[in-house]
């Protein structure tokens, strides 16, 4: 919990959960950035709801599941990139980003994975945004029952993909819009 924005580092990342050892899971992290941070801010470094950093080129990878990002301010400019749960060498499951106000100028994913990416999300209901914006990304898996909901914001210059699939199969993935600019 911070007080005082002033301390906020904004070149570093922001962490609800974080595992460094093979095999081990991120899970149930959660960062949130609300009108409690006072002024406008800006944030450079990433934002995790939970992740798990290890690269398992010789060892064993691990998960991030169940991680969620809510960001509810007007004040926070978001230039970094956002991951409800991120996993170097593993699977993202049920992980999670919830926007209803801010300015993002980064990419956006419910979860990322160097895996599997399964039933993850993104809901916007409000927000400017410019960048790339995913439910679910797996690099080396499946993407599997991925979602973004939209219901508001501004988009420019964005692209869209509910789940993608580097080397796997995208199945049952979604992009539903029913407001926004």
């Amino acid at each position: 919990v911070i007080d005082d924005y002033g301390y906020l580092d904004s070149d570093k990342a922001f962490f609800g959960a974080v595992s460094f050892d093979e095999r081990t899971t991120a899970a149930n992290g959660k960062v949130t950035i609300n009108d409690s941070i006072g002024d406008e801010y800006t944030f450079t470094g990433g934002i995790y709801g939970g992740a798990a950093l290890i690269d398992g080129e010789d060892e064993p990878g691990s998960d991030a599941n169940n991680n969620k990002v809510f960001i509810t301010t007007s004040d926070a400019t978001i230039t970094g990139d956002v991951y409800g749960g991120y996993a170097d060498d593993g699977n993202a499951t049920g992980n999670s980003v919830t926007i209803e106000a801010g300015n993002f100028q980064g990419y956006i994913s419910g979860g990322y994975a160097h895996g599997d990416a399964e039933g993850n999300n993104v809901t916007i209901t409000g927000g400017t945004f410019e960048g790339y914006l995913d439910g679910g990304c797996a690099y080396g898996g499946d993407a599997v029952g991925n979602s973004i909901a939209i219901t508001g914001g501004t988009f420019s210059d964005y692209e869209m993909t509910g789940g993608y699939a580097d080397d796997g199969n995208a199945t049952g993935n979604s992009v539903t819009i029913t407001g926004g600019t």
